[in-house]
């Protein structure tokens, strides 16, 4: 019985591609990018000692902390693609886990198809799915809490994007928690006000979420 209940807490599925390193050092990790630049500085620093040149070690030492600064304010001034995505994904799940309809309706594209594994609605699209969200989230699916885990976002062209979220639910029936893994394939489209504008501005929504595993329900894969 525990081997059987094992076998069905799955490892993580195949992970997306990371980002490019000097972006994601530049604008989405800056505080690690501040930790390296801090310890080369440590490092010259001591370097500079040996070779008796104090002047250009106390130069390093004003240099370092302040490239550090830089690297941190730029990055909060840019917001990359992927963290828009990332945030977009945050915001339709704690929409979604609510049951707040109207809040997720316009983060899904008319189109979208939502994968569930086994069970007898296994897809449903977009109405199907804004239909059962009330009913579903506030009622036998309710949950106590929610915890976002590995978020993860990848861009395949300019206007088509993954993200790819472990979610860890505590049901209010049972109160075990559940975990799952979820792929979202995002779409870039211009704005249904100003679509068809020179200028027009682009907003991303989903075209098709994939429940990759749950625990109970299905392998990854």
């Amino acid at each position: 019985m525990l081997l059987a209940q094992l076998q069905l807490l799955a490892p993580r599925p195949a992970p997306l591609p990371d980002p490019p390193l000097i972006a994601s050092l530049l604008f989405e990790r800056p505080w690690a990018l501040a930790i390296i630049i801090l310890v080369l500085g440590v490092v010259l620093i001591m370097v500079l000692r040996r070779l008796d040149r104090p002047r250009a070690a106390v130069v390093t030492l004003i240099i370092a902390p302040l490239l550090a600064l830089t690297a941190i304010l730029v990055a909060r001034s840019v917001t990359t693609p992927r963290e828009t995505l990332a945030t977009l994904t945050r915001t339709l799940i704690s929409a979604a886990i609510v049951g707040d309809a109207p809040a997720v309706a316009p983060l899904l594209r008319s189109d979208l198809l939502v994968t569930l594994p086994g069970g007898t609605t296994p897809t449903l699209s977009r109405q199907s799915l804004l239909e059962r969200l009330p009913a579903d989230m506030q009622g036998p699916y309710r949950l106590r809490s929610h915890t976002i885990g590995t978020l993860a976002a990848t861009l395949d062209s300019p206007d088509l994007a993954r993200t790819q979220v472990q979610l860890t639910v505590v049901p209010e029936a049972t109160g075990f928690p559940i975990e799952s893994w979820w792929l979202i394939t995002w779409v870039r489209d211009p704005s249904p006000e100003n679509a068809n504008a020179a200028n027009a501005t682009h907003t991303w929504t989903a075209r098709q979420i994939t429940a990759q595993h749950i625990d109970g329900l299905s392998p990854s894969r």
